[in-house]
C-alpha cells in the first residue's frame, strides 16, 4: 500500500508541474492578444476572438502550444481507456471523450482563438488538483488543506464564473458565415462546453462536501 500511495503521489506531483508549464506557456503565447480577456490577466475581449473569421491571425506559438496541449489530453484519453474500472470512470470518460472533441473540431474550424482560452483557464485550477491528489497521500495536511483551498478558488472563479462568460459571448458573437447554418456550428462546440460546464458544477459540489469532510476531521 506504502508503494501505491509512493506511485499515486508521484504521478500527480509531476502532472502537477505539467499544468504549471502549461499555463505559464499559454499566458505567454496570449497575453499581449486581443482576445485573451483581462478576467484571465490578459489585455482583450473574448468577443475579439472571432475577428475577421474565418481568416484569423493566430499569435506566434500558438499552434505549437494548441497542438501541444491537445497531445496530452489525447495521452490521457488512452490511459483511461486502459487504466481500470474507479468509481468516477464513466464521468472522466465523458471529459476525456468531449476535450477532444473541442480541440480536434476548433482546430479543424479554425476557432483556435477561443479555444486556446478555454484550455488556459482550466490548467489553472488543474494544478491546485493535481497537488491535492498528490500530498493527500501523504502526512502533509497542511499542503493538503493549501492545495485544497487553492483548487476550491480557482475552480470557482475560472470554471463556475468565468467560462460559462466565454460559452455566452461565443453564442453573441457567432460570426456571420454560420448564420442560418443549422445546428452543426459554432453552436455545436458551444453545446459541448455547456456538458463540460455541468460536470464542473458537479465536481465542485463534490470538493465542497469533501472539504468540509476534511475540515471536521476527515480526510480527502
Amino acid at each position: 500500500m506504502r508503494l501505491a500511495k509512493t506511485q499515486k503521489s508521484c504521478d500527480h506531483f509531476y502532472k502537477g508541474l505539467y499544468f504549471i508549464i502549461a499555463t505559464i506557456w499559454g499566458y505567454i503565447v496570449m497575453k499581449d492578444s486581443e482576445f485573451l480577456p483581462t478576467s484571465l490577466l490578459g489585455v482583450g475581449d473574448i468577443r475579439k476572438a472571432y475577428n475577421n473569421y474565418p481568416t484569423v491571425a493566430w499569435p506566434k506559438g500558438l499552434k505549437g502550444y494548441y497542438l501541444g496541449t491537445m497531445g496530452y489530453h489525447l495521452h490521457m484519453l488512452l490511459h483511461h481507456m486502459t487504466d481500470h474500472v474507479r468509481h468516477d470512470y464513466m464521468e472522466m470518460m465523458l471529459h476525456h471523450i468531449i476535450t477532444m472533441f473541442l480541440y480536434g473540431f476548433s482546430f479543424m474550424m479554425n476557432m483556435t482563438l477561443a479555444g486556446a482560452v478555454v484550455m488556459y483557464l482550466h490548467d489553472i485550477a488543474d494544478i491546485f488538483t493535481q497537488y491535492v491528489r498528490c500530498f493527500c497521500e501523504t502526512t502533509y495536511s497542511t499542503l493538503t488543506l493549501f492545495n485544497a483551498l487553492g483548487m476550491t478558488a480557482t475552480w470557482f472563479y475560472t470554471r463556475i464564473l468565468i467560462l460559462p462568460y466565454i460559452i455566452y459571448a461565443s453564442w453573441i458573437t457567432q460570426p456571420d458565415i454560420f448564420h442560418g447554418m443549422g445546428f452543426f456550428t459554432l453552436n455545436f462546440l458551444n453545446i459541448h462546453l455547456c456538458i463540460l460546464f455541468v460536470l464542473h458544477v458537479y465536481w465542485f459540489g463534490l470538493l465542497i462536501k469533501a472539504i468540509s469532510k476534511f475540515a471536521m476531521g476527515g480526510k480527502l
